[in-house]
């Protein structure tokens, strides 16, 4: 982990030995840079911005007030503290540098105890806002993906909602959690009276066991499942549906919930039966016609031929 870097301090005051007495005051707090002029200090902002600036009152050409007012329209410092350095103790001169824009003052000659204690507690606060700024951003980042995501759980929802599909979610003890509106067209029942129960709620008993152990094997091996299920309505109406299983895994890799999602293929199914109808039996006399007898025949000379060879083997053995 990188260590936290040290703040940085510019110290502006034309009397080097001020400068000197500062820097010896601060030299364990922080890093220190200066300038002997408001113009060199403006010149150095160029290249880099301190977090704190201790600003001298005093100075020829260009005093502290007029330097104040420099950095309050500077694209790079205008945000950064300010604590004025002044020989001035009266109220008006205090009032002055406040309202300047400093956040406090250090009254001349300088005591490096009093010095240290104004600076420490500048930067403490300044570390607490940067911190908070820090804790803003990211609780502002969180509230946009939130936001972002609950977006998407509309649409989804939406999709869900509207789908010409059936969508069921059951958790892992087989309770109904959820069924869409489509779910609720198809087998006649309300969500009211499905949540809480179990899907065997809609079996027909015409659907082989075997289906529902594949079933389970598969979703216990945490692969989705797709069979054809024949259900019954509430109506007491039998129809049949392609359904696609798929577990939902937790970050673990553990089952959570199961979702179903099922297309009535009844219609197709029936259309299915009446065109094998229409291809092995006469339209008119609904009698055999010659393609059934052939794959009859076929189907009967394959399996004589199986008896035969197994009688051979039989034989010789």
């Amino acid at each position: 982990m990188n260590p936290t870097p040290r703040p940085q301090v510019l110290i502006v005051d034309d009397q080097p030995d001020n400068v000197e007495v500062l820097g010896e005051a601060l030299a364990e707090l922080c890093d220190i840079s200066f300038a002997l002029s408001g113009p060199e200090a403006l010149a150095q902002l160029q290249d880099a911005t301190p977090d704190l600036i201790l600003l001298d009152v005093m100075m020829p050409g260009m005093d502290g007030y007029a330097v104040m007012q420099a950095l309050r329209q500077h694209p790079r410092a205008s945000q950064v503290p300010v604590i004025f350095v002044t020989a001035h103790t009266g109220i008006d001169s205090e009032l002055r540098a406040l309202g300047a824009g400093a956040v406090d003052f250090i009254h001349k000659p300088i005591h490096p105890a009093v010095v240290e204690a104004r600076v420490r507690t500048q930067l403490n606060t300044l570390a607490q806002q940067r911190q908070l700024q820090a804790l803003n951003q990211t609780l502002q980042d969180k509230l946009a993906e939130l936001h972002r995501a609950h977006e998407e759980v509309l649409i989804f929802r939406t999709a869900i909602e509207q789908s010409p599909v059936s969508v069921m979610v059951t958790d892992t003890e087989s309770t109904i959690r959820y069924i869409n509106p489509q779910y609720e067209r198809v087998s006649g029942y309300s969500a009211q009276e499905t949540l809480g129960r179990r899907p065997s709620l809609f079996k027909s008993g015409l659907t082989d066991p075997g289906v529902y152990r594949d079933m389970w094997q598969t979703l216990g091996r945490r692969e989705c499942w797709l069979g054809e299920l024949i259900n019954r309505s509430k109506s007491g109406g039998v129809y049949t549906e392609e359904a696609h299983i798929a577990p939902v895994l937790n970050p673990e890799g553990r089952t959570t919930h199961y979702v179903a999602i099922k297309l009535d293929i009844t219609e197709r199914k029936r259309a299915q039966d009446q065109l094998s109808h229409l291809a092995h039996f006469d339209a008119l006399t609904d009698l055999p016609n010659r393609q059934l007898f052939f794959d009859r025949l076929a189907q009967a000379l394959a399996q004589a031929q199986r008896s035969a060879t197994r009688t051979w083997w039989g034989c010789c053995s």
